[in-house]
C-alpha cells in the first residue's frame, strides 16, 4: 500500500513483513500529494504534486521499498501536461522496468510512458563513451492520441491484454 501525505511525501506499507517507509516527493518544495498510482505488482509508484491551491506542480516516480526519494520526469515536466490517469501494463513491469504505461492528461492527451532505472550497484553513467550525468527514469514520453471532440481531463485508464 502506498499512501499519500499533505507534507509532500508516501508512506509505503509493506504488510508482508509489517515496516513501513517514507518516501520524499517534494524535493523540499512546499507541495502535497494529489494522486498515487500504484503499479499491480507494487514494484512502481508515480504520484502527482499540486500546491496549497490544488495545481499541480510536478510528477514524480519511484520504486516502493527500493528508493528513499522519488526522482522528477522531465519528459512528462518538459510537455507541460498534469497528469489525471495512469494505466500500467501488468505483463511489463519488472523490478527494474514499466513498460508501456498509459498517461492520460487534464486536457485530453494520452501519452506513452516508459520507465527504466538503472540496475542496483550500477553507477550512472558508467560504461566508455557515456554521459556522466545522473540518468532520468523515463526513457520514452511520446503522445499516442488526444480527444479531440472535447478537450477534458481523462479521468481512468485501464490496461489489458487480450490474445489473438
Amino acid at each position: 500500500v502506498v499512501v499519500g501525505t499533505s507534507r509532500g511525501t508516501c508512506v509505503f506499507y509493506d504488510f508482508a513483513d509489517g515496516t513501513s517507509v517514507e518516501v520524499d516527493c517534494a524535493a523540499g518544495g512546499e507541495v502535497v500529494v494529489g494522486r498515487v498510482w500504484l503499479d499491480p505488482t507494487a514494484r512502481h509508484a508515480i504520484v502527482t504534486l499540486h500546491d496549497a491551491l490544488g495545481r499541480p506542480v510536478d510528477t514524480v516516480y519511484f520504486r516502493p521499498g527500493t528508493d528513499p526519494r522519488a526522482r522528477p520526469l522531465p519528459a512528462v515536466a518538459a510537455a507541460r501536461v498534469a497528469v489525471t490517469a495512469v494505466g500500467w501494463h501488468v505483463a511489463q513491469c519488472t523490478a527494474l522496468a514499466a513498460l508501456d504505461v498509459l498517461v492520460g492528461t487534464a486536457d485530453g492527451f494520452l501519452f506513452e510512458l516508459c520507465l527504466e532505472t538503472a540496475a542496483p550497484g550500477a553507477a550512472a553513467g558508467a560504461g566508455a563513451g557515456k554521459s556522466k550525468s545522473k540518468p532520468t527514469p523515463e526513457t520514452l514520453f511520446r503522445k499516442l492520441l488526444a480527444l479531440t471532440e472535447v478537450r477534458e481531463p481523462i479521468a481512468g485508464l485501464c490496461v489489458e491484454c487480450v490474445e489473438g
